[in-house]
Parts: C-alpha cells; sequence; structure tokens
C-alpha cells in the first residue's frame, strides 16, 4: 500500500452529526434558541431542510455558526468591562487633609483643633472646590461664546465673500453688455459709412462742370486798364549763356 497518495479529508458534517445533541422533542415551538446553542440551530436546519447540499444552505449555516462566535466574544467583553468597573469602583476615594487654622507663632508638640475649627476648614474646602466648579463651568461658556462668535465671524466673512463675488458678477456682466452694445454700434456706423462712399462717388461723377465766369465792368477805359494790367511784363534779354542781361546805369542816364 503506498502511503504517499493524499487521503480524502473527513466529512465534517458526519462528525458534526455524531456529535451535535438533536433537539429535544419536549422543546416547545416558541421556546428561543441562545446563539451558544449554534449546534442545535444547525440540527434544526439539518431536520428541516431537505436539499443540504444547496450553496444557501451551506452559506445559512456558515452565517449561524460566525454570528454564534461573535456573539460569545461579545458576551466575553462585556463581562471583562463589567468586572473592570466593579474593581474602579471599589478602589478608595482620594484623601485630602484639611488646611486648618494656624497661629503665627507655632513652637511644636501638640496641637489641638476645636470642632469649629475643623468645620471651618471643611467649610472653605467646599468653597474652593464651588469655586474650582465656577471657573470651570465659566471658562467653557467663554469657550463656547468663543466658539459661537468664531462660527459668526466665519459665517459673515462668507456672506460678504459671497456679495463681493456676486458683485464682482454683476459687473462684468454690465462691462460685457457695454462693449456689446460699443461693437454694435461701431459696426453699424462702419457699415453705413461702406455704403455711403458709392454713392457719394456715383454723385461727383455725375455732376456736370461748370466753367468759370469772369467778371466784366462796363466803359471802354476801364477794360483796357484792366487789359494792361493782366498783360505780362517783356522778358528781359539773355545771354547765349541764358543769363539775363542787365543795362547799364551810364546807358540807362
Amino acid at each position: 500500500m503506498n502511503t504517499n497518495q493524499p487521503t480524502k479529508p473527513a466529512n465534517l458534517d458526519v462528525i458534526l452529526k455524531k456529535f451535535a445533541k438533536e433537539a429535544s422533542d419536549s422543546d416547545s415551538s416558541q421556546s428561543v434558541l441562545s446563539g451558544e446553542d449554534w449546534l442545535k440551530l444547525k440540527s434544526i436546519v439539518r431536520r428541516e431542510v431537505k436539499d443540504q447540499s444547496s450553496k444557501d444552505v451551506k452559506k445559512l449555516q456558515r452565517s449561524l455558526c460566525h454570528i454564534s462566535a461573535q456573539n460569545s466574544i461579545l458576551r466575553e467583553e462585556v463581562r471583562g468591562l463589567r468586572q473592570s468597573l466593579a474593581i474602579k469602583e471599589r478602589r478608595p476615594k482620594q484623601s485630602f487633609t484639611l488646611q486648618l487654622d494656624e497661629d503665627e507663632v507655632y513652637h511644636g508638640g501638640a496641637k489641638l483643633w476645636s470642632l469649629r475649627s475643623v468645620q471651618r476648614a471643611r467649610d472653605r474646602r467646599a468653597s474652593q472646590q464651588q469655586q474650582a466648579e465656577l471657573e470651570k463651568l465659566q471658562k467653557a461658556e467663554q469657550a463656547e461664546i468663543k466658539k459661537a462668535a468664531r462660527d459668526c465671524e466665519l459665517q459673515l466673512k462668507k456672506a460678504a465673500r459671497v456679495e463681493r463675488e456676486k458683485g464682482w458678477e454683476e459687473t462684468r456682466k454690465r462691462k460685457a453688455a457695454e462693449k456689446a452694445e460699443r461693437d454694435h454700434r461701431r459696426s453699424l456706423r462702419d457699415a453705413a459709412k461702406a455704403i455711403k462712399l458709392p454713392q457719394s462717388g456715383k454723385r461727383k461723377a455725375l455732376k456736370p462742370h461748370k466753367p468759370a465766369t469772369k467778371r466784366q465792368k462796363r466803359g471802354g477805359v476801364a477794360l483796357a486798364v484792366v487789359g494792361a494790367a493782366r498783360r505780362a511784363p517783356a522778358a528781359p534779354p539773355r545771354s547765349r549763356r541764358q543769363r539775363p542781361i542787365t543795362p547799364s546805369k551810364k546807358l540807362s542816364e
């Protein structure tokens, strides 16, 4: 026989069937099983469900086992917490020394205190504790007031920021609308100019040229004077090199 071959693992359901306690018929249908009785629950599921190979049945059995284990762990944790709390409650309370009134001059030795002095010390201790609690309460109230003021300031800053952003958005929209209006007006002016220029060119081409009229005066003397005035002077004589010849003063005399 070859011992190296792997043996078939044991069927767990058979082992559980052998050691599980079957639910007794004496248990009423109204009884409730706890999480610790997961073997009884599993035996009830095995007895009531015929198809044990179903995936849902196996999933239900695993869920019951998991819930039972979690229940046991939680029970142990609760038991440990209760024991710790009981031990803490049994601890003696912290003692303190009363601050009794002492004389300025003390030379040692035994000293007796009256019941009235002890009561005054106790009252003073209670007053100190009450004052400490009051200061603690005042500090807590001041902290709450500061927190409320801080939250209010944050809300105000947030509201102011929202208002600023709203104003910026309105200004941006207004400027965009004004720019669009200016661009629209400029485009209209450019279109009107483009239409007007060809029309003005046509009008200048169609308009006839009028000859210049000369003003005439009555009387022959006036016409002769005007003609003599308009007559151009004679050009001075020039040499062969086209230089003007100026007559000398002796010849002119």
